[in-house]
């Protein structure tokens, strides 16, 4: 009995309540919400004019003012097209650069390989000593950066995706001396490594990127690579 008192008042309550709602003014009834415009998808054409100003919108706040002449609207000046000028062209997959006093040119590719690029454009071989490099997608031999003493102690520094066992893998950082005139890198030791290690393959990397803590300035996979901070499940050395 108690069940079908509950189902009558819901039948007589909703249809009731569908009645109420259709008949709400439209007066009353809530706007929807405004269309945003597209409008700051195109732009005019420029003002190709020298020495008026490029810009040719109306200011979106009438009563701004520039305190002096030009400060808000630059005038038009022409420029030489840009130089295109082709260091080297047998690089695969070339990642990151740093300036060597003499000249030259410390360039890591991706695969796991360093080379040099002397001002004549004559490109080195790969240098050895480089520690094995886990390349696949957006990880492998990444960033390179000289000592601020290289001048005196030719150290460098560099990031890569190490290899973990046979199925995973993790970013860390290592400094080495360069020795130019053998070719090759010594005195390699890691100084950070993340943890824990992540699987190698990219849809496990990304799901095992959920759970890092702190995002830091390694760059790993298709986002920021998300490490512990120092002490917290990292490896450091000075």
């Amino acid at each position: 009995m108690r069940r079908q008192l509950i189902s009558a008042f819901f039948a007589v309550l909703i249809p009731m309540a569908l009645t109420a709602q259709s008949t709400i003014p439209a007066a009353d009834a809530p706007a929807p919400p405004p269309r945003r415009s597209n409008a700051f998808r195109s732009f005019p054409p420029a003002n190709l004019v020298k020495g008026q100003p490029i810009e040719t919108r109306v200011p979106e706040k009438a009563d701004d003012k520039p305190v002096f002449v030009g400060q808000t609207r630059a005038p038009y000046e022409a420029t030489d097209p840009p130089v295109v000028t082709t260091l080297a062209d047998q690089l695969k997959q070339p990642w990151s650069l740093a300036f060597l006093p003499d000249g030259k040119i410390l360039i890591t590719e991706k695969p796991g390989t360093l080379r040099l690029l002397e001002k004549a454009g004559i490109l080195s071989p790969p240098l050895t000593g480089v520690p094995p490099v886990d390349y696949i997608g957006q990880v492998g031999l990444l960033d390179v950066v000289l000592d601020p003493k290289f001048g005196s102690n030719s150290r460098i520094f560099f990031t890569y995706s190490e290899p973990v066992g046979e199925a995973n893998s993790n970013i860390v950082v290592a400094r080495a001396r360069l020795d130019e005139s053998a070719g090759a890198l010594k005195d390699v030791m890691v100084i950070f490594r993340a943890k824990p290690d992540l699987p190698r393959t990219q849809s496990e990397r990304r799901r095992a990127h959920r759970d890092r803590a702190r995002r830091q300035s390694v760059r790993d996979d298709w986002r920021p690579f998300r490490i512990p901070t120092v002490g917290h499940g990292a490896e450091t050395r000075q």
